[in-house]
Order: C-alpha cells, then structure tokens, then sequence
C-alpha cells in the first residue's frame, strides 16, 4: 500500500497522473516538469536485470541519491523506468536513468551537443577508439534505438551518436 502511495502522490505532484506513460516519457524528456519541487527523500535507481551488459552497458548496479529538492521528481522516473522494463523499453531505462543520474536539472540534460548528459550518452555509445559502434543487431547502439517506445527516445541516441570523437576526447579530459 505505501508503494502506491507514493506512485499516486508522486505522480500527482508533478502533475503526471493524466498522462499517459509516453506523455509522460517526453514531458522528461522535454524538460517540462520542473525537477525542483523542493521534496526530500532518497530514491534508489536499479539498472541489473535487464540483460544490457551482454551488450556493453556497463553501469549495472544499484544508485541510490538523497535529494533535497526532488525526491518526488525522481521517485517519478524510477517508476516510469519499472514500466519501461515491464514493456521492454530498454533504450527508455537507460534514457531515464540519465535523467535520474542528473536529477533532471534542465541544463545539464537539455537534447543538444552541449548537454552533459548528451555527452555521457554518447561516451556510453562509443568504443575505445572514440568512434560510435553501431549498425550492428548486437551494439549498444541499436539496442537501444530498437527498444524505445518513441522516436523522441531514439533521436536522442542518433544525436548522440552525432558526437565527433574529438569532442568526446576534450570532455574525457576535462
């Protein structure tokens, strides 16, 4: 019972209980829900269990955040993933996951070049020499584009894999 509580206050707070899950997946991704809804809790992000790592996804684990500010926010997109992974929606898990890693701050996970989360994608995406690996069934990449449950999602990953391997070894120096 607590479980759905949370679900339904969350989802209330921030104004996502009429939408749809894919409403809902690009209300985020268009940063149109404010992260900042000053609610405080920690929320835990679980990324085993959903076979990516055959695959190159490397980040499976646990990540847990205390937030001061957005405990409802991201309590929001770790329930959106859950149905991602019900669906299969893995290019939308890892997406999500991004988001929640940033705690959705509108700067640094806007869809654009200069997004540090566009850049930790991409990074994501590439191979040791800097190049993005993909037009292969068994990559990362098309993993992910084949798993999303809207384009939105997989423009996200095509942009990422736009990212020139020069400007992925200047972040990786930084």
């Amino acid at each position: 019972m607590r479980f759905n509580l949370i679900i339904y206050t969350t989802f209330f707070s921030l104004g996502l209980c009429a939408l749809s899950y894919s409403d809902s997946l690009l209300a985020i991704l268009n940063n149109q829900i404010d992260p900042n809804d000053n609610s405080i809790g920690e929320v835990w992000f679980n990324t085993t269990g959903y076979g990516l790592a055959d695959y190159g996804f490397d980040m499976i684990d646990d990540y847990g955040i205390y937030s001061y500010t957005s405990y409802n926010y991201l309590v929001a997109l770790t329930n959106l993933a859950s149905v991602a992974v019900s669906k299969g929606y893995h290019g939308d898990v890892v997406f999500l996951f991004y988001k929640f890693l940033y705690a959705g701050q509108h700067n640094s996970t806007s869809i654009d070049y200069e997004s540090d989360m566009l850049l930790d994608i991409a990074n994501l995406l590439s191979s040791s020499s800097g190049n993005i690996v993909k037009r292969d069934a068994t990559s990362l990449f098309d993993i992910l584009i084949s798993t999303t449950s809207s384009d939105a999602v997989s423009k996200v990953y095509e942009l990422a894999s736009q990212v020139s391997p020069e400007k992925l070894a200047k972040e990786k120096i930084l």
